[in-house]
């Protein structure tokens, strides 16, 4: 389904609870992570237009799993 709507990037975050400290964050109940994120970089593989940058540095992929206080831009297409 992913690949069907090709968009530039796709972002993934959902843990199960938002009280929890960052340090002790679990995916939800049931959740293949693994195999989720393996599923996404798959849909997504082709190369991106312009890099999406994650924490100050250029990601080469089209698909992150995000995890609280991470800091993204998304750069206007070329």
């Amino acid at each position: 389904m992913l690949a069907n709507l090709s968009p530039r990037f796709a972002v993934s975050g959902h843990w199960e609870s938002f009280f929890t400290p960052r340090t002790q964050l679990v995916p939800l109940p049931l959740l293949d992570l693994e195999r989720y994120v393996q599923r996404a970089e798959t849909a997504l593989s082709a190369p991106p237009d312009a890099p999406m940058y994650v924490d100050g540095a250029a990601d080469p992929g089209r698909h992150v799993l995000v995890h609280p206080g991470m800091d993204m831009y998304v750069p206007s297409p070329p």
